[in-house]
């Protein structure tokens, strides 16, 4: 969207053209794959788990994450499935499934628990349309959050649907909302549909690069202004951005009953991914950093920041998260923190949302701060607490012989330091980054204490109007008095 276009009516934002029209039919058909997959499945048998593996789609083990029905089974989250029936799982194999498969057969799990390997008895079942429900109820804040993503890339886009970056919004959202119907798909039990729809279920996996991916950086080149790349190939780049990766990963997807790639689809699947992960925070930041530097008008510029706000807080927490889970690996901990990474999400949608929508753009400039200085004490007044309780237990330990006075002491600390603390933060925040308003908080100041102690009237008002000019810049200004001989004025 460039100048011109952001300043279209509100009639021509909201008219549905062929764009959005496609744009519609790309989100019905992003929607509608992964349900058409999951309801096939439902009609096949299963352990009744949804699961995860390490590698890919299938590559061997395979840990279990949650029921999908709620039946007592001797299973329990965290489970790392090694064989079935004594047939191992391999990489690169097939998963030995029993034959003839059916709904209440028999099977033996080999587990490893807790550095344990057990063996577990389960009765293959064939699940229905309550494991739809049983994926909401594993993790409802993760749930609730890829909805409220959802309705809200779709609210944006059924009031500007004129708008490329409402489509593009709506594009990659989809995808994501439907990766929670493909929970049910994750399980070995997969390998019994279908060859097709085999080859159908790993390949949706791969939209993150050709969907996700390629949508957010459509979106960043053409809000607020359309930047040069899509100037010049306005077709010929969303065309590229899309077209290639699918290709790419579409051939690289392994055919039933190859399990793992081959060396050429590895090469291929390895430099698709590699490319588009240094292509995405790369294009994204740098689109941003480059219309915050060249961007001039008022409502784009208000633009540009809500959209860094978005990007800054919806990837940056979802990066520094899978740091963290790659550095301390832990099952449980891992299903809290994929909702974390979704609440975190939220801000992306909502900050595009406010920008697209342009609604309340201005008040960004105290989002920012609240949120940049909230951040920051939150961060030091952490370090102080956990840096105050190691050292007061070493102190304390030998007197009191236990660790609640540390304790107690720290929190009375992180009280006593909560407000001079975030003054300061906040002090050091607007001279650092919010001149102008810290200038004129410091003028104002300054002028108070002046006019405490002036008794002279010209003197006083003189100064009033030297604060005025300073901190508010007008191209002229004037001082009207009401003296007991008439009117007088002063500029």
């Amino acid at each position: 969207m460039d100048s011109a276009s952001a300043n279209n009516s509100p009639q021509n934002e909201q008219r549905f053209d062929r764009g959005a029209r496609l744009t519609l039919a790309a989100v019905a058909l992003l929607l509608l794959w992964p349900i058409t997959l999951s309801l096939l499945f439902t009609s096949y048998p299963t352990d009744g788990w949804a699961s995860t593996t390490e590698v890919g789609f299938f590559d061997g083990p395979f840990t279990l994450r949650f029921s999908l029905t709620g039946d007592p089974t001797a299973l329990l989250p965290g489970d790392r499935v090694t064989a079935i029936d004594g047939q191992p799982l391999v990489v690169g194999q097939l998963p030995p499934l029993p034959e003839p498969l059916g709904a209440g057969r028999s099977v033996t799990y080999t587990v490893e628990r807790n550095g344990q390997t057990l063996d577990a008895e389960v009765t293959l079942i064939q699940i229905g349309l309550a494991s739809y429900a049983a994926i909401w109820l594993h993790s409802p804040v993760l749930s609730l959050t890829t909805l409220l993503t959802w309705l809200i890339a779709a609210a944006v886009f059924f009031l500007r649907p004129d708008q490329p970056a409402a489509r593009y919004l709506l594009i990659a959202f989809t995808f994501q909302a439907g990766t929670a119907f493909t929970e049910i798909l994750a399980n070995p039990y997969v390998y019994a549909l279908p060859s097709w729809a085999i080859f159908l279920t790993s390949f949706y996996t791969t939209g993150y690069s050709w969907v996700y991916i390629a949508s957010l950086i459509l979106l960043v080149l053409v809000f607020p202004v359309r930047l040069r790349p899509l100037r010049r190939f306005p077709r010929a780049l969303p065309l590229l951005l899309c077209a290639v990766p699918f290709t790419t990963m579409f051939l690289a997807t392994p055919r039933y009953p190859a399990v793992s790639q081959n060396d050429l689809q590895l090469g291929l699947g390895g430099l698709t991914f590699a490319i588009f992960f240094v292509l995405f925070p790369v294009v994204i930041f740098g689109a941003i950093i480059r219309n915050l530097l060249k961007v001039k008008e008022p409502v784009e510029r208000a633009q540009v920041r809500w959209m860094a706000l978005g990007f800054g807080v919806g990837l940056g927490v979802d990066a520094l998260i899978t740091l963290f889970s790659f550095a301390t690996y832990d099952f449980v901990g891992q299903e809290r923190l994929r909702a974390l990474t979704a609440v975190a999400g939220l801000a992306l949608p909502l900050a595009l949302a406010v920008g697209i929508l342009r609604y309340r753009l201005f008040d960004i400039d105290v989002i920012i701060r609240r949120t940049t200085s909230y951040a920051l004490l939150t961060a030091l007044l952490a370090l102080v607490y956990f840096g105050s309780v190691v050292v007061l237990q070493r102190l304390l330990s030998p007197v009191t012989g236990e660790s609640t006075a540390a304790v107690v002491l720290s929190t009375l600390l992180i009280a006593a330091l909560f407000l001079p603390l975030r003054r300061r933060v906040q002090a050091i925040i607007d001279r650092r980054f919010f001149r102008k308003k810290y200038d004129a908080e410091q003028v104002l100041a300054r002028f108070a204490a002046t006019a405490r102690d002036e008794t002279d009237l010209d003197a006083l008002t003189a100064e009033l109007l030297r604060v005025i000019q300073e901190t508010m810049e007008p191209e002229s200004v004037s001082l009207w008095l009401w003296p007991e001989d008439g009117i007088r004025s002063r500029q």
